[in-house]
């Protein structure tokens, strides 16, 4: 459970990043324990390294320990360090400006429930007053169906519902996203899944039904992202990343 759980929480890293380009299935278990696993924007012919975007350090448990972001520039961008105990995970964080000087610190706090999902994250400044409060609810099948946010100063509410399509042998195959706060309710994304043996295709469409982009995820014999692309609406290849793992 612990490597779900962590996989997870390394998907709430980026905003949630339920709107940006992440699976909304897990990787496949491996026998083998991972050390690390960072990623890099590649040349899109080539494959050669270009700028890494981030490291993942995990201990001998599969517990995600550090979490390490950069600018193109390969300065440090942000610096997360991970502590757990029992169904609980704190994070401390440290952003940086392109010049590598600190430009802020927080802190968060997370709760899982039994089966390694979040229910909860606050969010806390420097001084560890705390700014916001997420609680996440999710379907019979483990994807997010409901995040609630409250603003802790103004007490301002934004709740988010995804609204998730499956297939017939339970897939998920596509995702609207609504958010609505002071009585106003407006779609803010709309995804729908492909997936293959080893392919998953996520894609996004404005509020107009038209392609925006496409991500596609292409997994190893161990069930791990190998490749990743970001194509615009037409399928032309504007990006694309390949992962690097290490294991004990």
């Amino acid at each position: 459970m612990r490597r779900k759980v962590n996989y997870i929480l390394g998907l709430l890293l980026s905003v949630i990043a339920l709107y940006s380009c992440n699976s909304p299935i897990d990787p496949v278990d491996s026998s083998q324990k991972m050390k690390s696993e960072s990623k890099y924007q590649v040349d899109i012919n080539t494959l050669e390294k270009k700028s890494i975007v981030y490291r993942k350090d995990f201990d001998w448990n599969g517990n995600l320990t550090r979490f390490c972001e950069f600018w193109t520039s390969g300065i440090k961008k942000a610096l997360s360090e991970f502590t757990y105990k029992n169904n609980e995970s704190t994070e401390q964080k440290t952003e940086f400006n392109d010049k590598g000087e600190i430009s802020r610190k927080s802190s968060f706090k997370y709760v899982f429930n039994q089966s390694g999902l979040i229910t909860q994250k606050s969010s806390f400044d420097e001084k560890g007053i705390e700014l916001q409060k997420e609680t996440f609810v999710y379907d019979s099948k483990g994807n997010i169906s409901k995040k609630v946010e409250v603003n802790v100063s103004n007490g301002i509410t934004t709740n988010f519902e995804f609204k998730n399509q499956y297939s017939n042998d339970g897939k998920l195959v596509g995702r609207t996203i609504l958010k609505s706060t002071v009585g106003s309710k407006v779609e803010i994304d709309s995804m729908a899944y492909s997936t293959t043996n080893n392919q998953i295709n996520i894609i996004n469409f404005d509020g107009f039904g038209k392609i925006n982009n496409v991500c596609s995820i292409y997994y190893n014999k161990l069930g791990l992202p190998e490749i990743e692309t970001e194509s615009n609406g037409a399928g032309i290849i504007f990006k694309k990343y390949k992962y690097f793992y290490e294991f004990y």
